[in-house]
């Protein structure tokens, strides 16, 4: 699914996955990402609202670290957005590959969250 983020209506491609209520992105200065990712400074409204490293696993094999964030995001460009937007973005990942930039949950309920990493 292709959203669009940020103050520049940036197009992102994302992974719809039930299983989680979190979206996640990979963020351009992510070590591991391989593939497109999100240029967080491209966007007068991006906020950054964690300052240190948070753990998130999904679905018990995917594992990211990162950060929580807020920013504009729309379903459409320039239409159907919400601003601010918290998301998780990924700064260290082991398992989105090529295109994808990352996930939107859409599952109701509290995300997997799992500071140690252990499933």
């Amino acid at each position: 699914m292709q959203i669009y983020m940020g103050s520049n209506f940036i197009p992102i491609n994302l992974i719809i996955d039930i299983s989680t209520d979190w979206m996640a992105v990979k963020a351009r200065d992510c070590q591991t990402c391989s593939g497109k990712t999100y240029d967080t400074s491209s966007s007068n409204r991006f906020i950054r609202n964690t300052q240190t490293t948070l753990d998130r696993v999904y679905d018990l094999n995917i594992h990211y670290k990162g950060y929580e964030a807020q920013d504009n995001v729309c379903l459409a460009e320039l239409a159907d957005c919400v601003d601010p937007f918290t998301f998780f973005i990924i700064s260290e990942q082991d398992s989105l590959d090529g295109g994808i930039s990352g996930i939107l949950g859409m599952a109701l309920g509290a995300q997997t969250y799992n500071p140690s990493g252990q499933p």
